[in-house]
């Protein structure tokens, strides 16, 4: 037998999924558009400030910040940072590489991914509050 009790709770979860499910779609939206332009400045500036054409590139909605990455003519990651509407000089997140570099946003932290000469797959976070790297990570592999 159903209460009431039990059926505004389940109405409530109901309704709070919908909502969770509308802003999940706007934020998705919001987060394809926000891409679109942080790839159409990647490459503009990657070309044209000298660094090889390997850039990655990835937003975090919780700072609202679009960071970039390349590998610059000394074979380390190089990168720029978009927030409060201006961008950071470059800045180098170490390294010797010879792959392109990948990177993820989530939540405040920056997961940097790049392939070393042996092959192993590297990984470096980033903590966007606080502006600092954690050691990289060698994670293994054999990606050739």
């Amino acid at each position: 037998m159903q209460t009431a009790k039990s059926s505004d709770y389940r109405n409530a979860v109901a309704d709070s999924i919908i909502k969770a499910r509308e802003n999940l779609r706007a934020h998705r939206d919001t987060l394809a558009t926000h891409q679109e332009t942080l790839d159409t400045h990647t490459n503009q500036i990657a070309y044209t400030e000298g660094y090889h054409p390997a850039p990655a590139s990835c937003y975090d909605a919780d700072s609202d910040t679009h960071l970039t990455f390349t590998i610059g003519d000394d074979s380390a990651i190089w990168y720029k940072i978009y927030a409060t509407g201006e961008w950071s000089e470059w800045a180098s997140a170490g390294g010797s590489w010879t792959s392109g570099v990948g990177c993820y946003c989530s939540v405040g932290t920056v997961y940097l991914y790049v392939r070393s000469d042996e092959g192993h797959l590297y990984l470096r976070h980033y903590e966007i509050g606080n502006g600092t790297w954690d050691d990289w990570i060698d994670l293994g592999g054999s990606m050739y």
